[in-house]
């Protein structure tokens, strides 16, 4: 049983594609929750106009909320023993929960980290993917699903970090010596 955790500050349209990718998982989540900050409505609006078998949690920010408090949030509102999450521009295989409960189960183990290659629909994206990850597969928050007690085990993310909460929440967790488990294999994009 997981809830999918995904923070939203900008590119909520890409949420018409992310949220019927998450509806067609294999291994459907039992609740996705969204962490709105942006200054707009146009989330809730998106929200409320596409249909889905998963209930919806909506949670309004009023200020803005940087990924990792919106993780935070997230996890304080999801009811499920597991959480995923995803960001509004990360689209999962269909066979991503479904994949990765598997490992999780066959390894015994509390985590799996998230494994995102990059796409380039542009030039300006095209030099941006050169210049950053290329065309492998990369360690990232977004796909990663763990239990929830874990997370909260770790202190959760840092609430006011503009970026690179993520890249400090992994280093802490490799000092505590939380082992996780690492694929190759891209399941988000």
């Amino acid at each position: 049983e997981v809830s999918i955790i995904i923070p939203v500050f900008t590119g909520h349209e890409n949420l018409k594609y992310l949220l019927p990718a998450i509806n067609q998982q294999a291994l459907p989540p039992r609740e996705i929750i969204i962490v709105d900050s942006c200054s707009y409505t146009a989330v809730k609006e998106l929200i409320d106009n596409i249909h889905l078998d998963i209930p919806v949690h909506y949670h309004r920010e009023d200020k803005r909320a940087f990924p990792g408090k919106a993780r935070n949030i997230g996890v304080s509102i999801a009811k499920y023993a597991y959480i995923a999450f995803l960001y509004c521009r990360t689209i999962p295989s269909d066979d991503w929960l479904y994949q990765y409960s598997q490992f999780i189960q066959d390894n015994n183990s509390g985590m799996i980290a998230g494994s995102t290659t990059a796409l380039a629909n542009n030039k300006f994206q095209w030099y941006l993917r050169t210049a950053s990850y290329g065309t492998c597969f990369f360690e990232s928050v977004p796909g990663t699903l763990m239990k929830k007690q874990l997370f909260e085990s770790t202190g959760g993310f840092i609430d006011d970090l503009r970026m690179a909460e993520d890249l400090e929440w992994y280093k802490r967790l490799r000092r505590t010596e939380i082992e996780f488990i690492q694929i190759e294999t891209p399941f988000l994009k």
